[in-house]
């Protein structure tokens, strides 16, 4: 993403419409994460400009890729950004006049009139590292997130038509980003809904960035994601009483009080489980009859939750999840083959 927002400020600068296309294959993280980088990178020396994403559902197909950019040039594009792994965009962007970010590697002799610059990986000097920690017998695995101090990522040469003042620009917010004295992902951001991203002061946390869903302000385009402003009811239990049971084993009851905290912090009545101590031999029949509303349980047969029937407001599947349509946003329900709409 650091290299995405240099090659943004590129783009940026090289467009006279105002109006970015970026061919783009699947809306996940990593590439939502660069899009946004990216969108923040223009935005930073052209704060009118706009960033227009087609997704192609693919990492490699000349075909789709060209037909993708030529629909963003053709609705006014003049500079075609991508993450895509073949040089399709650029060569429709060289026949249109148009200018063009590639990306992986410096892909100029493809199209030298379009292509401006590039966001490059380098991952040389991470292999030589873990072939010698190997060898050494040090190696341990783990965790790890190159960056452009690393030499994993870089920004390609800049065309030789960009201005110098650009130039200047780029260099002097990568030499920020290598000290540490600028993140790409510092607020304030906002999203596509106006929302506040990151606040002001703050810079957005790795796992944020390897989650993100969202785009930035900015961005045309969708990811498929709830990406609303609209304020979401934490306890959506209210008014609602539950009759639970729990499982007649001690290492039930740990996971019994869990679940009857959840709901309870949403807003449900839920009566004391204690109360009513059933096992797998009596605990369906007794949710079947009415004695309970669901079962709390530790191991069998794999859930930890199992109800009766279903319960408004509930999205049942491997979690409750977060986001759709008359769900209870964060609460996990494990084991369960799903999803399964209770609601």
């Amino acid at each position: 993403y650091e290299p995405r927002y240099l090659s943004g400020m590129v783009a940026g600068s090289a467009t006279t419409s105002n109006h970015i296309g970026y061919v783009a294959p699947f809306p996940i993280p990593e590439v939502i994460r660069g899009i946004s980088a990216f969108t923040l990178g223009v935005r930073e020396v052209n704060p009118d400009a706009e960033v227009e994403v087609v997704w192609t559902s693919t990492w490699f197909d000349p075909v789709v890729e060209g037909d993708s950019a030529q629909a963003l040039l053709d609705k006014g594009a003049d500079v075609i950004a991508m993450h895509q792994d073949s040089t399709a965009a650029g060569e429709k962007a060289e026949a249109a006049g148009a200018r063009w970010v590639s990306y992986n590697s410096d892909m100029s002799a493809f199209a030298p009139n379009a292509y401006l610059t590039a966001p490059v990986w380098n991952w040389g000097p991470r292999y030589a590292e873990l072939i010698e920690q190997t060898e050494a017998g040090t190696y341990e695995g783990g965790y790890y997130w190159g960056s452009m101090a690393d030499g994993i990522v870089d920004l390609a040469p800049i065309a030789d038509d960009v201005d110098d003042s650009v130039k200047s620009a780029v260099a002097e917010r990568k030499q920020q980003i290598l000290d540490g004295t600028f993140h790409p992902f510092q607020g304030p951001i906002h999203g596509q809904d106006g929302s506040v991203m990151v606040a002001a002061g703050e810079t957005m946390a790795d796992g944020d960035m390897l989650g993100m869903g969202c785009f930035v302000e900015g961005v045309i385009g969708s990811t498929g994601n709830d990406c609303g402003a609209a304020e979401v009811n934490l306890t959506p239990g209210e008014g609602v009483e539950l009759t639970m049971c729990r499982a007649n084993w001690a290492s039930g009851y740990i996971q019994a009080e869990i679940v009857r905290q959840i709901l309870q912090q949403a807003g449900f009545g839920v009566s004391d489980p204690s109360t009513i101590e059933l096992g797998p031999s009596n605990a369906y029949t007794a949710m079947a009859e009415g004695s309970c509303d669901f079962w709390a349980n530790s191991w069998y047969p794999g859930p930890l939750l199992v109800v009766r029937e279903p319960v408004a407001g509930w999205q049942l599947g491997r979690r409750l999840r977060r986001g759709g349509s008359g769900s209870v946003p964060g609460f996990w329900c494990s084991g369960l083959p799903g999803p399964q709409d209770l609601g």
